[in-house]
This record gives structure tokens, sequence and C-alpha cells, in this order.
């Protein structure tokens, strides 16, 4: 679901176009300081538990993305409504990394506390520090 969401997230972006009521993707201003790999300035995309968001309710899950990170649209974090202390605030979703030791890929799992409440298995986009 993560991966769906990043990619139709970045194609939207990419194609100057918005669903919902709320617009999205939009700008995720980050108030709530959430740590990620690049500066920004980030978009927000919704997380469902199945296919892409296209304009329902979106849930209390979210992707978050750079749209423009060195030529790129990438991956930088998900983060969920559920467990947050403001209303409409966000906390970081956990995530944990494993590598094989045979290769420079690594495999990451993000742990939602959101509706779906499952581990979402993520390869990673890009190797951000290359």
């Amino acid at each position: 679901q993560v991966d769906e969401a990043v990619a139709e997230g970045c194609r939207l972006y990419a194609n100057n176009q918005q669903v919902g009521t709320s617009e999205y993707p939009h700008r995720f201003n980050n108030r709530e300081g959430l740590t990620f790999d690049t500066s920004g300035p980030y978009q927000e995309f919704p997380i469902i538990s199945s296919g892409n968001y296209t304009g329902r309710a979106p849930g209390p899950d979210r992707v978050v993305f750079d749209p423009d990170y060195r030529g790129s649209c990438v991956f930088v974090g998900a983060m969920t409504h559920t467990g947050a202390v403001q209303r409409n605030g966000f906390v970081s979703c956990n995530e944990s990394s494993s590598s094989s030791g045979s290769g420079s890929s690594a495999a990451s799992s993000i742990t939602t506390s959101g509706s779906f409440g499952v581990l979402l298995p993520v390869l990673s986009l890009l190797a951000l520090t290359a």
C-alpha cells in the first residue's frame, strides 16, 4: 500500500492534479516537527487498505514524499492521525530496516497504528545518501 500511495501521489503531483475535497496530494507543512530523510518541501497522500485513494474518505494514514529530491519524487516517511495529541495532528509511523548483508539494497517495514494495522513491506525507493 505504501509503494502504491507514493507512486500515485507522485504521479498526480507531476501532472498537477489533485483528488478529493482535501485536494490530495497537498503540501505537508510539518508543524509537528517530524523527522524525514530530506529537507522538503513535502507532499502528503492518503494510504488506504486497498488500491489507491480516489477521493473518498482518506482515513488516518499518509505517506509523505519529496516531489523533487535530486530530480526525483521520493518517499520520505509515513504518518498517522491515530495517537496524535492534537486534533488533525500527526505522529510518525515506526520504521525498521534490515539488510541481507549480500548487497546494498535494504528492505524496510513500516508499522502504522492506523485503521489497517498491518506490517507493510516497503523496498527502498532510493538510497538517499548515495
